[in-house]
């Protein structure tokens, strides 16, 4: 998640509310990225309530933390 999601989030992030000024170039390129991780992420859970396992772990917490923002 730190490797793949946030990189490309923050430069969504910091267009999208405004923190700073993004390139347009940037802005869709990081946008199209996270797009691409965020399906990765649903297919993982189709048909799965957790990432890991039958009930929550640190990795279902991780993840959430990260996607608190941007969703």
């Amino acid at each position: 998640c730190n490797t793949t999601i946030m990189p490309c989030m923050y430069p969504v992030l910091k267009a999208v509310f405004g923190w700073a000024e993004v390139q347009e170039p940037e802005y869709k390129t990081s946008l199209a990225d996270l797009k691409k991780h965020i399906k990765v992420l649903v297919n993982a859970l189709k048909g799965k309530t957790w990432l890991v396992g039958d009930s929550m772990t640190i990795a279902d917490v991780v993840v959430a933390a990260a996607l608190i923002m941007p969703f």
